[in-house]
């Protein structure tokens, strides 16, 4: 009869602790899952804030579009309550500051243009609104007997990101024909 020898198999060395093994060489590799596991959760982590700062810029934006929409459109459309009057230029900066304070943008400048095209028939400037930069703008048209006036509402604003170490400018412009042309 013949003598059969002991097999050394991966289950008898989990149990009795065989040097030499396979199950040593798994056991080793425990510390560096767990690397791998705190690097990888890192950069998923550092990716969703990415994402997360950058769609906060695009809101920010956004509102500062609207909010130089809402000032034009505010400074063309005449006041009925107000006896059809044009607003003036810090009235007009005053709305759009309070749009943005709606969704908290604060520390904006807004500044406010009459802009014209330059050349014959003269623009009729008593349309502007009061304390509004006057600019000539050689890329406008004129009829033959008009000259249009347009209202430009520019907003600056500061925009600081959540992980990186500077802030960045932000700029939005409007600009919309006065109705009294």
């Amino acid at each position: 009869m013949q003598r059969k020898s002991p097999k050394r198999t991966w289950y008898r060395a989990i149990y009795k602790g065989d040097p030499g093994t396979v199950m040593d060489g798994r056991c080793r590799q425990h510390g560096a899952v767990l690397v791998e596991s705190a690097l990888t959760i890192g950069v998923l982590f550092l990716l969703l804030f990415a994402i997360m700062d950058l769609g906060r810029a695009y809101n920010m934006y956004q509102v500062l579009t609207d909010a130089a929409r809402e000032g034009a459109r505010y400074s063309v459309a005449p006041d009925p309550s107000a006896s059809y009057a044009v607003p003036s230029a810090p009235q007009i900066q005053s709305e759009v500051q309070r749009f943005m304070a709606a969704d908290h943008i604060h520390g904006s400048t807004v500044s406010v243009f009459c802009v014209y095209a330059s050349g014959p028939p003269s623009p009729n400037l008593a349309i502007c609104p009061t304390g509004a930069a006057q600019v000539a703008d050689p890329t406008l048209q004129t009829d033959v007997n008009l000259n249009p006036v347009y209202t430009k509402v520019q907003i600056t604003t500061p925009y600081k990101f959540m992980l990186l170490p500077f802030t960045v400018t932000m700029s939005s412009k409007a600009v919309m024909r006065n109705e009294d042309n």
